[in-house]
């Protein structure tokens, strides 16, 4: 089985001027009293993890959490977002393990 862990870039994180430009929207939502935050970025890859059997939820939670950890450590503006089954395309076959 195939599992993809898709990467998301904050660019509030990434670019400086961004990062201020949300921070003071989200200031004035927050002075009328909105309580969730403007993020701005988007999925910009993923990584393909290959499984005998399915993960279990907190194998998963996991996995999110340590490839998280690299991320930090390399001090890079970026998440990774819950893992999801890697869809085939019509025509190809997935190779099982």
């Amino acid at each position: 089985m195939q599992y993809e862990i898709p990467l998301f870039l904050d660019a509030g994180k990434a670019i400086a001027s961004v990062g201020q430009l949300l921070d003071s929207l989200n200031a004035g939502l927050a002075a009328f009293g909105v309580e969730e935050r403007l993020v701005y970025g988007g999925e910009i890859g993923t990584f393909t993890l290959t499984t005998d059997r399915p993960p279990s939820t907190e194998e998963r939670k996991t996995i999110r959490e340590l490839v998280q950890k690299v991320l930090r450590e390399r001090g890079l503006p970026l998440d990774a977002l819950p893992l999801r089954e890697k869809s085939v395309s019509p025509g190809c076959q997935s190779e099982s393990r």
